[in-house]
């Protein structure tokens, strides 16, 4: 299967992307190249067997949730660093502007 640059074009029309002229010759060559390499995957000979499946009748054993009344935070929170006021304080991500 041969890669046209319309199909690049389209690609990249899909992809909100715009490329020139040379970029668009390079980026077909380039996918013309991926598909070559994948082509022998669809050439082989394969035999395709329908398979029965027997349905196991089993059924999913779901844990009992079991609700504790302990919550203590000394030993939830002892490998946090930062803690304030009965919650973590992380190093802030945003800067102001």
């Amino acid at each position: 299967m041969k890669i046209s640059e319309e199909e690049v074009k389209h690609i990249a029309q899909l992809a909100k992307l715009s490329f020139t002229e040379k970029e668009i010759i390079e980026f077909t060559k380039k996918f013309g190249h991926i598909v070559q390499f994948f082509n022998p995957a669809n050439e082989s000979e394969t035999e395709y067997e329908l398979m029965d499946i027997e349905m196991v009748k089993e059924k999913n054993e779901y844990r009992k949730d079991i609700v504790l009344s302990e919550n203590n935070q000394e030993k939830l929170f002892r490998n946090t660093k930062n803690m304030e006021n009965g919650l973590i304080k992380i190093p802030k991500i945003i800067e102001d502007e």
